[in-house]
């Protein structure tokens, strides 16, 4: 039984569904795809499997941001298909070499970068500036909607049909059912989009994990702010007396009953946790400051040493 399947939406707009994750697609003719995203690297021999069993060419990628699962097949498939890769220039600068990758793998060695996230580094051959509302790849004309937060740049994408992938700014029932933890650069401006998501009016969403919504996208993007604020809340709580960041991550690994047992997942809490954190700053709730020269977090009530 074959891993991968595409299923049309409505027109000319698809989606390849891989286990994990999905690729949107708008068909540009018969055999050419343009690509919304194109998944990590450990899905490639699905996805080039499905392309060559049924003659597709890859026309393009368009990113909606730079985040692993999204663009560690970019190079392959500007390789072998000649596709052009159109991202925004916050992506196109990061994933242009290894050094540049610490903007957002900011714990990693450059070494580290080429080893663990080398599939990441590509050349964009288009550069969306940042205040651009649409953009034209292959003729077919797409309007990009902002959606910041679980990425700096992630830009939500409106094929020419009235379907919108949403990336990773919401995720379906069942990942909010099965999920413990959910990332987010910027808690902020994650509910934020949320929010406004929740006023669009389109005829189909993608999500980038796996799920399809017709119709209105209110009641799913209510349901995805409530249970952030949930995470946020209780990773409040657990923030009694004062805490190194490595000390709120351990809390927050034993509360969700997260097992780390390699360096790269105690990366991903540390960088979790740290955007949790930075969001109660902002919100006042909590503050940071100085214990034998370490920086702590604690609750915003209890009262600093004088």
């Amino acid at each position: 039984m074959s891993l991968v399947r595409a299923e049309m939406i409505l027109g000319n707009t698809g989606c390849l569904f891989l286990p994990g994750i999905c690729i949107p697609f708008y068909r540009a003719a018969e055999k050419e795809w343009i690509l919304l995203d194109c998944g990590p690297s450990s899905q490639r021999e699905n996805l080039l499997g499905f392309l060559d069993e049924n003659g597709i060419r890859v026309r393009a990628v368009l990113v909606s941001h730079a985040h692993f699962d999204h663009v560690e097949n970019c190079a392959c498939l500007q390789q072998r298909y000649g596709a052009r890769i159109v991202m925004t220039a916050f992506d196109g600068g990061m994933t242009h070499d290894a050094l540049a990758l610490k903007a957002c793998f900011y714990s990693h060695t450059v070494q580290d970068n080429e080893a663990y996230c080398g599939q990441m580094i590509c050349r964009a051959d288009q550069i969306l500036s940042p205040d651009a509302k649409e953009t034209e790849v292959c003729k077919a004309v797409f309007r990009l909607i902002p959606l910041p937060g679980h990425a700096a740049s992630q830009m939500g994408v409106v094929t020419p049909d009235g379907v919108m992938y949403l990336a990773d700014s919401l995720f379906g029932p069942k990942e909010l059912e099965w999920e413990k933890l959910f990332y987010m650069l910027d808690w902020t401006e994650a509910l934020k989009t949320m929010e406004r998501i929740s006023k669009l009016s389109y005829q189909a969403y993608i999500l980038a994990h796996r799920a399809i919504v017709r119709g209105e996208i209110a009641p799913l993007a209510e349901q995805n702010r409530r249970q952030m604020r949930k995470g946020l809340e209780e990773m409040l709580d657990l923030c009694q007396g004062e805490n190194t960041l490595e000390e709120l991550a351990r809390k927050v690994a034993q509360a969700k009953h997260t097992y780390v047992k390699t360096v790269e997942k105690a990366r991903f809490l540390e960088r979790l946790v740290r955007s949790m954190a930075e969001y109660w700053l902002e919100q006042g709730d909590l503050n940071i400051r100085l214990r034998d020269g370490i920086l702590v977090y604690a609750r915003r009530e209890e009262k600093e040493d004088v």
